[in-house]
C-alpha cells in the first residue's frame, strides 16, 4: 500500500477590532503558503507574495497609497528589485557600527523596512495597549525606542532611550520588538553594515 501524506490546506483571515481586513493567505501542514496579502488602511493591498512552507519565495511586491510600488525584492536571490527612495534618504545622518565604534555619516542607503511605514505603524497601532496606571495618571507623550539592523537585516539590541513610565516605556519596547523582520540591510561605501535606528512611540489619552 501507498502511504500518503496527511496534508491540510486552510485559508487564513486576519481581521482588526474595527472590522477591517488587515491580511489574508493560506496554511498547509500548519505552514504559510501559496499567496498572501496584507492591507492598509484604505483597504488596498500594500503587501503581496508566496510563501511555500512557511518561507517567503520568488518576487514580493511592497505598495504605497493607490498601488503606488514603494520596494520589490526577490527572496529566491535575496536580491533588492527595486526601491523607491526619499529625498531624505540621501541627507539623514546614520549611526553605522564600524567594529567597537559608532560613527555618524549620510549612507548610500539606509535600511529599508520592506512593508513601508504604513504597515510598520498599523502593526504598532493594532498591538498597542494603553497600560492601566497609565490611563489612571492621564499620562501621555512619545517614547523611543533603538535597535540595531544588522549587515543581514536582523534587528537586535533593543533599548528605551526617551522614557515616559507609568509602564508606557516597557509597552513601547514591547510592540517594536515584536515588529516582524521585514528589513534590507543599510549600505555604506558599497557593503551592508549595521545601523542604530530610533523608533518614536507615541501614547495619546482619547
Amino acid at each position: 500500500s501507498t502511504l500518503v501524506p496527511y496534508t491540510t490546506l486552510f485559508r487564513a483571515l486576519a481581521v482588526s477590532s474595527s472590522g477591517k481586513i488587515l491580511t489574508t493567505g493560506s496554511y498547509k501542514n500548519n505552514l504559510k503558503d501559496g499567496k498572501w496579502h496584507e492591507y492598509n488602511s484604505q483597504g488596498y493591498t500594500a503587501v503581496e507574495g508566496a510563501y511555500r512552507n512557511g518561507k517567503k519565495v520568488g518576487e514580493w511586491g511592497y505598495y504605497g497609497k493607490m498601488w503606488e510600488v514603494l520596494n520589490k525584492y526577490n527572496f529566491d536571490t535575496h536580491t533588492l528589485i527595486y526601491h523607491k527612495g526619499v529625498k531624505a534618504d540621501s541627507t539623514t545622518y546614520y549611526k553605522v557600527i564600524r567594529g567597537k565604534d559608532t560613527i555618524n555619516t549620510i549612507m548610500d542607503r539606509p535600511p529599508i523596512y520592506l512593508s513601508g511605514d504604513e504597515i510598520m505603524l498599523r502593526n504598532l497601532m493594532y498591538n498597542l495597549h494603553y497600560p492601566p496606571k497609565a490611563l489612571a495618571a492621564k499620562a501621555y507623550g512619545k517614547v523611543v525606542i533603538a535597535f540595531t539592523i544588522d549587515e543581514h537585516g536582523h534587528t537586535r539590541d533593543y533599548k528605551i532611550v526617551q522614557k515616559m513610565g507609568y509602564g508606557l516605556d516597557e509597552e513601547a519596547l514591547k510592540v517594536v520588538s515584536s515588529i516582524p523582520e521585514d528589513w534590507v540591510p543599510g549600505i555604506l561605501d558599497g557593503k551592508a553594515v549595521p545601523v542604530v535606528v530610533q523608533l518614536p512611540v507615541n501614547f495619546k489619552v482619547q
